[in-house]
């Protein structure tokens, strides 16, 4: 009966070892096509991926090129205005020299005639004056010659009257037979006669003369006067009218400097619209950066994921990791060239604009040196995903050597069911992975479409 139990015992545990090694080279092939379907679609999902990072890569250098484009037509266009103005400014502040240098020319011109107004003014009340004092000496040397005269006329009429007497009595003695001799008195008497009204008729004549005379020279001299005031009115009239030229020329000068006020006015405002702008484009690059991000966080999902299961390309991995230290360095250019472009325009923007734009390339960096940090985090990983990969294929070796064996234990049929468990995870979270990549994709595909908005 004993030897019967062994040999019935030994026959069951042929059996069973038989089974169990059936069991084990059937869940081998199991797990090995689970894993070939595992690691076919974590290879698609990251060639999926990689496509869709590769065409938002494109997309981002395309938008980075144009927005270059933008900038530097703006720029061009902004240092053309600006030299535009520059030369206005200048052709109008030279004008303006011009016009306050015949502006003072104006008014040294207007005090030289005024002052030489003042001094023919002058000069001519004090001709008028001596003319006047003259004229009145002359009428008071007339009137006392004129007196002189008429006490003489008075004085030699009284000799005359006597002299009628003298020859009323000679007439009488003529009456008597003295008739020759009065005769003669008589001739003579007429003749003395004759000449003292012909020195009283010249002497009026005399001062008519003169007295006409003196009221031609006041003529000629209020004349004279006239001219000079009439010379002095168009003078004051053309310097008036130089002084209206000069101030309207001067009000035209105001116009263009509030013209140019208004300029650069319009310029800051267009300045502030492009830093605006520049701030939309910084903002949607970092929008495009979280995305990136949340990509990269996907791809370590998947990454974390493939790790726990083990099968994944590592290859892949490393192209992927390449790409992202590929846009990060293109992130590096585009903000060393935002950087240009804002010290490019930093003699033309206010302070704070300029504190603003340096805080979101601080920011910029900031992030960027977060990515370098994230790329060194994925090194890191791969290289513990390869060394966990390893060690997973040096135990899921040792095993099928033991199963070969047949050396079964109840530790190995353990370890047989943790891995045929882990298996069974690893397709469930592959498919969980695959189908939170397809919802990401999707509302990043959204996302960058409202983006291009």
């Amino acid at each position: 009966e004993r030897a019967y139990e062994r040999k019935a015992f030994s026959r069951a545990e042929d059996t069973i070892g038989t089974e169990l090694l059936a069991e084990m080279e059937a869940q081998a092939q199991q797990d090995a096509a689970t894993r070939a379907r595992v690691e076919l679609r974590a290879s698609e999902a990251e060639e999926s991926v990689a496509e869709e990072m590769a065409e938002q890569r494109d997309a981002f250098r395309d938008e980075l090129a144009e927005l270059r484009k933008a900038l530097r037509r703006e720029l061009a266009g902004v240092r053309d205005e600006q030299g535009g103005v520059a030369r206005r400014e200048i052709r109008l502040e030279n004008r303006i020299e011009r016009m306050k240098a015949d502006y003072q020319e104006c008014q040294s011109e207007l005090q030289e005639v005024t002052s030489k107004s003042e001094k023919a003014q002058e000069e001519f009340a004090r001709d008028r004056s001596a003319l006047l004092e003259e004229h009145d000496h002359y009428l008071k040397q007339l009137r006392k010659e004129h007196g002189v005269q008429q006490e003489a006329a008075a004085t030699e009429l009284a000799g005359i009257q006597g002299r009628h007497e003298a020859l009323q009595v000679r007439h009488s003695d003529v009456a008597e037979g003295r008739l020759p001799a009065a005769e003669a008195q008589l001739s003579e008497f007429r003749v003395r006669w004759e000449e003292a009204e012909a020195a009283l008729v010249d002497e009026p004549d005399r001062r008519k003369v003169e007295r006409r005379t003196m009221v031609q020279r006041l003529r000629v001299l209020e004349q004279e006067e006239g001219v000079a005031a009439q010379h002095r009115e168009e003078i004051e009239e053309l310097l008036f009218e130089q002084l209206r030229r000069t101030e309207s020329g001067e009000q035209a000068a105001r116009d263009s400097l509030h013209q140019v006020r208004n300029e650069r006015i319009a310029d800051r405002q267009r300045q502030d619209k492009q830093l605006e702008r520049f701030r939309a484009r910084i903002q949607t690059l970092e929008q495009s950066e979280s995305v990136l991000e949340k990509q990269r966080d996907s791809a370590e999902r998947i990454r974390a994921s493939l790790e726990r299961g083990g099968g994944r390309n590592v290859e892949e991995f490393a192209r992927q990791v390449d790409g992202f230290r590929k846009e990060a360095r293109a992130a590096r250019a585009a903000e060393e060239e935002m950087r240009n472009e804002i010290k490019r325009r930093q003699q033309s923007t206010r302070g704070q604009e300029l504190q603003e734009a340096r805080a979101a390339a601080t920011g910029l960096a900031d992030k960027l040196r977060t990515a370098e940090d994230r790329c060194r985090e994925l090194d890191a990983a791969r290289l513990a995903a390869v060394m966990a990969e390893h060690t997973w294929q040096n135990e899921h070796q040792l095993l099928e050597a033991r199963a070969s064996r047949a050396s079964i234990t109840s530790e190995d049929s353990a370890k047989s069911s943790k891995s045929r468990d882990q298996g069974q995870e690893l397709s469930r979270r592959l498919l969980e992975v695959e189908s939170k990549a397809a919802q990401e994709a999707r509302e990043e595909s959204q996302e960058e479409a409202a983006l291009l908005r």
